[in-house]
C-alpha cells in the first residue's frame, strides 16, 4: 500500500480538464497548461481499513509515489 501525491497528468487530445481539477489546480497553486489536468492524491493498494488507518496514524510508514508527469510543468511546449 501506499499514498500517491499530487501530480499532473498529459490529458487525451480532445478532452478539457473538469472544473473540480481547475478549481484544485488553483486552491494549490499549481499552473496548468490546457493540455493538462492534476491527480489529487491518493491511496494504492490495501483495504479500505488499511488505508483509513494509515491516513489518519503517524506510526504507520508510508511511501508516496509521485509521477514523472509531474515534470510537465517545467517543460514547454
Amino acid at each position: 500500500m501506499y499514498r500517491v501525491g499530487t501530480f499532473t497528468k498529459q490529458l487525451p487530445e480532445g478532452q478539457r480538464r473538469s472544473p473540480d481539477a481547475e478549481a484544485f489546480a488553483r486552491q494549490i497553486r499549481i499552473p496548468l497548461a490546457d493540455w493538462q489536468t492534476i491527480v489529487h492524491p491518493h491511496w494504492r493498494g490495501g483495504t479500505p481499513e488499511e488505508r483509513e488507518a494509515a491516513e489518519s496514524s503517524t506510526e504507520v510508514p508510508v511511501k508516496e509515489w509521485r509521477s514523472w508527469d509531474a515534470l510537465d510543468l517545467l517543460n514547454a511546449r
